[in-house]
Protein backbone atom coordinates (compact mmCIF):
# COMPACT_ATOMS: atom_id res chain seq x y z
CA UNK A 1 0.00 0.00 0.00
CA UNK A 2 2.97 2.79 0.77
CA UNK A 3 4.61 2.01 -2.60
CA UNK A 4 0.85 2.75 -4.49
CA UNK A 5 0.93 6.04 -2.25
CA UNK A 6 4.43 6.44 -3.05
CA UNK A 7 3.79 5.92 -6.79
CA UNK A 8 0.92 8.46 -6.66
CA UNK A 9 3.00 10.67 -5.14
CA UNK A 10 6.04 10.56 -7.59
CA UNK A 11 4.20 11.35 -10.84
CA UNK A 12 5.62 14.68 -12.34
CA UNK A 13 3.29 17.94 -12.47
CA UNK A 14 2.80 18.59 -16.18
CA UNK A 15 5.89 21.02 -17.35
CA UNK A 16 5.21 24.40 -18.62
CA UNK A 17 8.46 24.23 -21.09
CA UNK A 18 10.73 22.41 -22.36
CA UNK A 19 14.35 21.72 -21.94
CA UNK A 20 15.70 24.52 -23.05
CA UNK A 21 13.39 27.06 -21.00
CA UNK A 22 11.25 27.90 -23.87
CA UNK A 23 7.19 27.64 -23.28
CA UNK A 24 5.21 24.69 -24.29
CA UNK A 25 1.95 25.56 -26.46
CA UNK A 26 -1.35 24.66 -25.09
CA UNK A 27 -1.90 21.98 -26.88
CA UNK A 28 1.26 20.35 -25.81
CA UNK A 29 0.11 20.93 -21.99
CA UNK A 30 -3.41 19.36 -22.51
CA UNK A 31 -1.79 16.61 -23.66
CA UNK A 32 0.99 16.06 -20.93
CA UNK A 33 -2.04 17.05 -18.05
CA UNK A 34 -3.81 14.12 -20.00
CA UNK A 35 -1.56 11.31 -19.95
CA UNK A 36 -0.96 12.64 -16.20
CA UNK A 37 -4.55 12.71 -15.14
CA UNK A 38 -4.33 8.69 -16.99
CA UNK A 39 -1.41 7.64 -15.08
CA UNK A 40 -2.95 9.20 -11.30
CA UNK A 41 -6.06 7.06 -12.04
CA UNK A 42 -4.12 3.89 -13.03
CA UNK A 43 -2.61 4.01 -10.01
CA UNK A 44 -5.52 5.38 -7.85
CA UNK A 45 -7.04 1.80 -9.27
CA UNK A 46 -3.92 -0.24 -7.91
CA UNK A 47 -4.07 1.22 -4.69
CA UNK A 48 -8.21 0.62 -4.17
CA UNK A 49 -7.28 -2.81 -5.37
CA UNK A 50 -4.39 -3.37 -2.91
CA UNK A 51 -6.50 -1.98 -0.44
CA UNK A 52 -9.45 -4.60 -1.00
CA UNK A 53 -6.51 -7.40 -1.11
CA UNK A 54 -5.40 -6.63 2.25
CA UNK A 55 -8.60 -6.08 3.79
CA UNK A 56 -9.82 -9.59 2.33
CA UNK A 57 -6.64 -10.85 4.04
CA UNK A 58 -7.50 -13.28 6.74
CA UNK A 59 -6.14 -11.24 10.68
CA UNK A 60 -3.06 -12.76 11.94
CA UNK A 61 -3.12 -15.38 14.77
CA UNK A 62 -3.19 -14.05 18.22
CA UNK A 63 0.09 -15.39 19.33
CA UNK A 64 1.65 -14.57 16.04
CA UNK A 65 2.78 -11.11 17.37
CA UNK A 66 6.74 -10.65 18.43
CA UNK A 67 6.71 -10.50 22.59
CA UNK A 68 8.93 -7.88 24.05
CA UNK A 69 12.35 -9.17 25.34
CA UNK A 70 12.99 -9.19 29.24
CA UNK A 71 14.90 -6.55 31.00
CA UNK A 72 16.72 -9.08 32.53
CA UNK A 73 18.09 -10.63 29.48
CA UNK A 74 19.01 -7.50 27.74
CA UNK A 75 20.55 -6.75 30.73
CA UNK A 76 22.57 -10.15 30.40
CA UNK A 77 23.41 -9.33 26.84
CA UNK A 78 24.79 -6.06 27.60
CA UNK A 79 27.07 -7.94 30.65
CA UNK A 80 27.83 -10.16 28.89
CA UNK A 81 29.49 -7.91 26.01
CA UNK A 82 31.62 -5.76 28.44
CA UNK A 83 33.02 -8.70 29.95
CA UNK A 84 33.88 -9.72 26.22
CA UNK A 85 35.34 -6.48 25.60
CA UNK A 86 37.42 -6.41 29.06
CA UNK A 87 38.83 -9.98 28.93
CA UNK A 88 40.26 -8.66 24.95
CA UNK A 89 41.42 -5.97 26.41
CA UNK A 90 43.39 -7.72 29.08
CA UNK A 91 44.30 -10.63 26.37
CA UNK A 92 45.96 -7.90 24.29
CA UNK A 93 47.41 -5.65 26.90
CA UNK A 94 48.98 -8.66 28.49
CA UNK A 95 50.94 -10.37 25.46
CA UNK A 96 53.83 -10.01 26.29
CA UNK A 97 55.42 -9.07 30.09
CA UNK A 98 57.15 -5.64 29.80
CA UNK A 99 60.59 -7.33 31.00
CA UNK A 100 60.60 -8.75 27.40
CA UNK A 101 58.98 -6.25 25.41
CA UNK A 102 62.42 -4.41 23.44
CA UNK A 103 62.07 -1.44 20.98
CA UNK A 104 62.68 -2.33 17.26
CA UNK A 105 66.26 -1.69 16.18
CA UNK A 106 66.71 1.80 14.59
CA UNK A 107 68.82 2.17 11.75
CA UNK A 108 69.89 5.92 10.20
CA UNK A 109 68.89 6.02 6.92
CA UNK A 110 71.08 8.01 4.63
CA UNK A 111 68.56 8.66 1.62
CA UNK A 112 71.81 9.26 -0.82
CA UNK A 113 73.63 6.25 0.22
CA UNK A 114 70.26 4.45 -0.41
CA UNK A 115 69.46 5.74 -3.69
CA UNK A 116 73.00 4.81 -5.14
CA UNK A 117 72.46 1.36 -3.49
CA UNK A 118 69.16 1.01 -5.39
CA UNK A 119 70.98 2.38 -8.68
CA UNK A 120 74.08 0.80 -8.91
CA UNK A 121 74.27 -1.82 -6.70
CA UNK A 122 77.08 -0.49 -4.55
CA UNK A 123 77.53 -2.16 -1.49
CA UNK A 124 76.63 -1.48 1.64
CA UNK A 125 78.59 0.30 4.21
CA UNK A 126 78.04 0.77 7.79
Amino acid sequence: MNAANTALESVAPVPLTDEAGRPIGPARTAELGAQRAAEIARLERRRIEALAARAALPPPPAGAAIKPADPATLWAVVVLLEALKGAGLFVVGAGQPAERRQPAPVTALDAARALARKRWGEPRQA
